[in-house]
This record gives structure tokens, sequence and C-alpha cells, in this order.
């Protein structure tokens, strides 16, 4: 039996709606770029871009014409020159482009100027590659393909429409995009298209730092991200975006832990043995996470040694990704599962409080993600991940409300100040080896440890913790601060 699976049934009912509302005034709505793209491969958009033939006050008309879809224009009078018109149904935006010419790209970012034309071809020609020059009208299942871009998702080719080199050179980010491909799309670009990555590679460097972010963290979540990382180093286009990763080739590794072979085979194969979906975070740890090998290579006795590169290459990354936009918290995550990327081997060694901390950590199923794929791109051994996961599976499934809090202790006469985490901290540490379990033999914990450390504590509590009702003011001109001698470390 015939399949009666349509394009359109992964369209929502509100975009159909829009094509509905173009449709009765005399216009064609096409799905296209990346939308046409994911329905060919039968992968469910997650934006929707429509190209229609007629200008932008053409399409301000539609949609304010008794217009059924619920669509709102967003005006944006520098967009909507260039032929693009935003619009808004709840939380969904949807840009329409007219079909279009373009002149030339003297700021290699924007047209100097647009024809709006009806015509179909002529605005697929001005397009940068065949795989985003695929039309779909979703009414009537129709595929408008005026430059073979179906016949190059099928077979995996990134063609570029027109002269390659100009092409690329008229927007550098171009070349970002046509390495974004080669990832999300696994597929290779061809001989007109990889000379003109090579010639056009110097010219990223006028590409903003948050686009080349973007850009990146697309090609290294891809589902080729491997190989696109190797294409990245190879075009040259590494050289101008993360210094220092195309070195990598050139530092060698000990062959008994890394039969792989040198730190840039290494750091592909991390990335490409990263689990689906790929967490943006571990995809930028993967590229960042032996960075610092070239800088401390020591030729030793027994075998080579890389001693302190994670902390280097964690220092890196943080830089890297802080200078290109991200926000703190992501960076700092990348930064700690980098930092922890050789210690996590030690942790089934640990005392069990300091296994615990790390076992419970909100981070540590990204850890353990990391330490998976870094072992299987070098010895392959998985015996540590099998005993971190059963470390994991035999503790609580989140970590327990603290015994007592800064508060408490405040309350109980101690100063606020250093001291108070260093306390905290030795408690949690005595609970989960057994020796606390309630509140009031935590406070006696409490003060016998800072009575052996010297932690100042100028008045006994009058109450049990669990009687006092509100805490006692502190004589702060009384009260020490504990000496950075008295932290307790691992």
């Amino acid at each position: 039996m015939a399949s009666t699976t349509r394009l359109a049934d992964s369209v929502p009912s509100d975009v159909l709606a829009l094509c509905e509302d173009f449709a009765r005034a005399g216009l064609c709505a096409y799905l296209c770029g990346g939308t046409a793209r994911d329905l060919l491969l039968g992968i469910a958009p997650s934006d929707f871009d429509v190209a229609v033939a007629a200008p932008p006050t053409r399409v301000a008309d539609v949609v304010g014409e008794k217009a059924r879809s619920g669509y709102v224009r967003e005006p944006d009078p520098r967009a909507e020159r260039l032929g693009t018109t935003r619009l808004r149904h709840d939380r969904r935006v949807v840009e329409v482009t007219s079909f279009r010419a373009e002149g030339a790209y003297s700021d290699a970012r924007h047209p100097d100027d647009v024809r709006f034309v009806t015509d179909i071809a002529l605005d697929a020609s001005r397009r940068d590659f065949t795989l985003n020059a695929i039309y779909i009208d979703p009414l009537t299942d129709q595929v408008v393909d005026p430059v073979e871009g179906c016949r190059d998702l099928v077979t995996r080719r990134l063609r570029v429409i027109g002269e390659a080199p100009a092409r690329l050179e008229e927007d550098p980010l171009r070349v970002l995009r046509a390495l974004r491909f080669t990832s999300t799309h696994d597929c290779v670009p061809d001989a007109a298209c990889h000379a003109a990555i090579l010639g056009a590679a110097s010219r990223v460097a006028s590409v903003s730092k948050p686009r080349v972010r973007d850009e990146l963290e697309k090609t290294i979540t891809g589902r080729g991200r491997g190989r696109a990382l190797g294409l990245l180093v190879s075009t040259g286009v590494a050289a101008v975006t993360i210094d220092g990763l195309a070195e990598l080739a050139e530092v060698p590794q000990p062959p008994e832990y890394h039969p792989e072979g040198d730190v840039l085979r290494h750091t592909a194969l991390v990335l490409a043995c990263l689990e689906e979906p790929v967490d943006p975070r571990l995809a930028w740890a993967a590229v960042f996470h032996d960075i610092g090998k070239r800088d401390t290579l020591e030729f030793a006795e027994d075998r080579i040694r890389f001693h302190g590169h994670d902390r280097i290459s964690a220092a890196r990354a943080h830089a890297w990704l802080s200078a290109h936009g991200v926000r703190r918290a992501f960076a700092n995550d990348v930064t700690a599962i980098i930092e922890e990327h050789i210690r996590i081997a030690a942790v089934p060694g640990f005392r069990a409080a300091r296994r615990a901390r790390f076992l419970l950590d909100p981070l540590f199923p990204l850890h353990l993600a990391f330490h998976r794929a870094d072992c299987l791109a070098s010895h392959g051994k998985l015996d540590i991940h099998l005993a971190l996961l059963e470390l994991r599976e035999a503790l609580p499934p989140e970590k327990p409300a603290p015994l007592l809090s800064g508060k408490d202790l405040v309350a109980a006469g101690f100063r606020p100040g250093p001291a108070i985490g260093v306390l905290l901290r030795a408690l949690e540490e005595a609970r989960f080896e057994g020796a606390v379990t309630t509140r009031s033999e935590g406070m006696d914990f409490v003060q016998d440890f800072a009575t052996r450390h010297s932690i100042p504590c100028p008045r006994a509590p009058k109450d049990s913790v669990e009687d006092r009702e509100r805490p006692s003011r502190l004589d702060r001109d009384q009260i020490g601060g504990a000496d950075e001698s008295s932290r307790v470390r691992e």
C-alpha cells in the first residue's frame, strides 16, 4: 500500500494557516532553507522560514487583511528593506523572505541593495548552498528544486551555488556555515567548495566572536562533529578561531594510554564518542580539554607526561568562551568538566564524604559522560566508569538537606566568616562517614571540631539546636575569625 504521509504532516497548524492566508491572496508561500531540509529528511522542524514572490509591503498587507492565521507583523524597517518580514503568532516567529536578487556585499555581511523578483530560480541563485535552495509548498506537497539541492541532500554533498570563491568571499560567515553543514548533515564539500573554504578561511577573522561561537557550537554538536573538527583544522579556519587547536596534531601521546595517536586525533575522537544528543558543554570541554598538552609536554624517563595540562586547558577554555559571549555559568561548567577529567579516575578511592560530594554534584552526569567519551577515544577501558555508576546508584537520589545551617552556627556563637564554611564542610563529611546523624549530634561535633582546630566560639548556646527559636546577637568585637590554616583539606 502506498504511504499517505505528507510533508505537511510535520508542519504546525498555525504555519499551514499562514500559508493559506497567502494562498487566498493569490500567492504561494513556500517553506524553504532549513525548514525544507528537515522536512525532506523526516525531521520535525524547530524553525519555519517562508519565501513568497511578493515584496515586504505586500506581505504586510496579507497578514493585515482578514488574516485567519493569527500572525501579526513585527515591524523591522532594516530587515524589511532587505526583504525579510517578521511575523509572530504566540511564541512562534516566522520569517517571510521575499523572492529577491542581491547586489554586492561591501560590508561582508549584508547585500548593499536588493531587487524583489517573482522568479523562484532567481531567488534560488542568490542563496549560498544548494541545500538551502529547496522550496516546498506545504499545501500541495510540491517540491521545487531549481539547483538540484535534493540530489545533494541524498548524496551528502555540499555544493555552493554559482562561483564558489566569490560566494564565500562576499560573506565570510558562509565559511563557518559550510563547516557546520558538514557536521549537522554529515556531508562532504565538493572540490569547488573545499577550495573556496581554503581560500576564504583567513577572512573568518572578521566575523564577530558571538557568531563564530554560535556556528562552531552547531558544528561540534552535529552528528559529523569529529570529522568536521578535522576539516576545521585542515582548511585553516581553526587557526583564526581557536588558537592552539591545529598545533595539537604535532603533540604525541604515550601509546600505552593513547594508541589512537596525537592529541588532535584524540580530541576529534572524544567529540565523536559523545552520546547523542550532545550537550554543548560536553562538546566545548572535548575541544579544549587537552589544549594545554602542547605547553606541558614532557618526555620523562618512564613515558610522555603532561603535568598540569588540565588546569591550563580549563583556563584557556574559560577565557575563550568568555571572550566569545557565553554565559558565566556555562563557561564555569565547561571549566569544571575539564578540571576534573583527570581526577575523576581517583574518585572511587576518595574518602566516603569527599566521594559522596563528587557523586551528588549536579554536574556529575556530565563528568561521567565526558569520562566515558575520553576513555572510548583512547584506551577503551570503562572499568572506572562502571565503578562510578555503581557508587552513585548506592547513594540517595538527591543530596540530603544539611543538618545545620550557617544561621544555626551564628546563633550558637560563631562569628560569620570563612570559619562557618569550614565547620559545615567538616560536619557534612562526618555525616557521610556515619559519625553524625542528628542535629544535636551535629552541634556537638561542631563544638568539638572548633575546639580542636582553635576556631573561637566565645559562648555556648543556652538551648539545644532543636529548641532555639531565634538567633542571638553576636558581639563582633569579641569573636575572632577562623585562620586560613584551620581549613580542612583532602
